[in-house]
């Protein structure tokens, strides 16, 4: 398995947590293909702008922003 395909299977992770309950933003864009996609792009690059930060601790400051 390649680092990316690893990286994008711990984002599928973390938003398998995601309700409309918890971040109704997120989940709400999740609920289409072209959204998932933003979505998760979203999370790597914070992942990658904040090193450290997972998938999962990514959602909360995501949901904010949006």
């Amino acid at each position: 398995m390649t680092i990316e395909q690893r990286l994008r299977e711990k984002v599928k992770e973390a938003l398998e947590n995601v309700t409309a309950a918890n971040s109704p933003k997120i989940f709400s864009l999740i609920q289409s293909q072209d959204g998932y996609k933003i979505v998760e792009s979203a999370i790597i690059a914070k992942m990658c702008q904040n090193y450290g930060f997972t998938a999962s601790a990514c959602i909360p400051h995501l949901e904010r922003e949006l």
